[in-house]
């Protein structure tokens, strides 16, 4: 599977391997978890504003990301996630960095071991805001 961020020619995948390997982390093979992380656009975030709704149209749309993170033997994450391929949007992508710190569907391995997990967009656009047309 390829975890090449589109267009560039650099994979971060290998990359994120090999800087793991150099830290000293003693890792599995990485495995792609089946269940992916899902985020609902649009978005309700909150921030040192306060909450807020992020409405406006997206284009492009957003495309799927790739997350990848270490579990330790307890099921949790034993360091911080690594994005290895942008939606495209930083506010999803930092969403989606944050959200995975309550994903509950590690697997239990009994070791440290690697996954890449696939980060959807669930992009509702009839329930988007297309500023282009406020304009007019």
């Amino acid at each position: 599977r390829d975890h090449c961020v589109t267009g560039v020619q650099t994979c971060a995948l290998p990359i994120w391997l090999a800087e793991l390997e150099q830290s000293g982390q003693q890792v599995s093979a990485p495995k792609e978890l089946e269940i992916p992380l899902n985020i609902s656009y649009p978005l309700a975030v909150e921030d040192d504003n306060g909450p807020r709704q992020l409405r406006s149209c997206l284009d492009p749309l957003p495309a799927k990301g790739v997350m990848g993170v270490i579990v330790a033997r307890d099921g949790e994450l034993a360091m911080e996630p690594t994005l290895l391929r942008s939606s495209g949007y930083d506010v999803l992508n930092n969403v989606a960095l944050t959200k995975i710190k309550d994903y509950t569907e590690f697997p239990d391995e009994n070791s440290y071991q690697a996954y890449t997990i696939d980060i959807d967009v669930d992009y509702d656009k009839d329930a988007c805001l297309d500023l282009s047309k406020l304009e007019k």
